[in-house]
């Protein structure tokens, strides 16, 4: 028996969580260029170039964590027909003895991220926009080379990210609403029973602030 089955909301709130990590990313950056001041005296832009080259590791582990996030939100949307469906492999691949005892659901290898829109679209009732598997392929390439080489015409910069951001919640998530999400997120972090609940909106407010100016 398969145990641990995952349900289509934890896969969506794993999506948003990876989003979450992407995002504090991008707007730590933003939020730092801002502080700075540097648009008012670097006049060739140098300084704001250096610092977006330093910050290029950290800006390629947030499009690093925009692809999951989108594989995460589309396996939650194949989980409301079946969960199953996202289990791959021939059953004489599936784990050891998982037919005479009972295996937990994340030690079945799942589908690749390249092909769960086309599980997607063939058992759900209404594609995938033809915008989005645009992105979810352009993000699958960006990360890919991230990950597997070294290319500096890949250059990432914060707008990039936040846009991926904004699409992939526009698609997969689109009831929800992103500073209200962001507030109850940081709400519930670690560090939350150090600063009172003005903390959380005054943080989103920065951070929604310096996304609508990039």
């Amino acid at each position: 028996m398969i145990t641990e089955i995952p349900s289509p909301q934890e896969f969506a709130q794993a999506s948003l969580d990876l989003l979450h990590l992407a995002w504090t990313i991008a707007a730590r950056t933003l939020e730092e260029l801002d502080a700075s001041e540097v648009a008012s005296w670097d006049e060739d832009g140098s300084a704001a170039d250096a610092y977006l080259t330093s910050a290029q590791p950290e800006l390629g582990n947030a499009v690093a964590l925009v692809l999951p996030a989108q594989a995460m939100g589309l396996k939650g949307r194949i989980a409301k027909i079946s969960p199953f469906l996202i289990i791959a492999r021939d059953p004489r691949d599936w784990p050891r003895q998982c037919d005479s005892s009972d295996v937990s659901f994340a030690d079945f290898r799942s589908a690749d991220a390249a092909d769960l829109i086309r599980i997607h679209d063939t058992v759900g009732d209404k594609r995938i926009a033809p915008e989005f598997a645009s992105l979810f392929n352009m993000v699958r390439r960006r990360r890919n080379v991230l990950v597997h080489s070294v290319s500096k015409s890949e250059r990432i910069r914060p707008p990039e990210v936040i846009r991926y951001i904004f699409q992939t919640i526009s698609h997969l998530h689109d009831k929800v609403y992103w500073p209200r999400e962001r507030v109850r997120y940081l709400s519930d972090s670690p560090l939350s029973p150090a600063w009172s609940s003005d903390f959380s909106y005054g943080t989103v407010l920065t951070e929604i602030d310096s996304a609508s100016r990039c």
